[in-house]
């Protein structure tokens, strides 16, 4: 659990009519480099180093988020869901939609190890 209240700004409601706005390459710079030490923290209290990880789940986001993600946290042996591209971003749900995904596709066991990792909400 955790935020960045510095960035609140860059995820933005505004305007009328209401729409959505952010700061893309802010997330982007945020997402890329404070995310895998997160997510490795996460692993660390979960007793499980990220090589043994046999899924890695985060918000489908964006696959520009994801692929470097992932790739820093070093879950080399990870399947790593990449359902943005399927499903697009489907906020809350794109954590558990994926995982389903993975699991009803055969791709990860019922059971093994996986890091579910979702994020947004204002950089939350």
């Amino acid at each position: 659990m955790g935020s960045a209240p510095e960035l609140g700004t860059a995820v933005r409601i505004e305007g009328t009519p209401i729409r959505f706005s952010q700061d893309g390459q802010t997330v982007y710079r945020w997402a890329t480099t404070r995310l895998p030490e997160i997510a490795r923290q996460a692993c660390e209290r979960g007793g499980v180093r990220p090589e043994e990880l046999a899924a890695v789940v985060l918000h489908q986001a964006n696959l520009r988020i994801i692929k470097p993600v992932a790739a820093r946290l070093g879950a080399v042996n990870a399947v790593v869901a990449k359902d943005v591209v399927e499903s697009g971003n489907t906020s809350a749900a794109s954590v558990p939609l994926a995982l389903s995904k993975l699991l009803e596709e055969g791709k990860v066991a019922k059971g093994a190890p996986m890091l579910l990792f979702g994020f947004g909400g204002n950089l939350s």
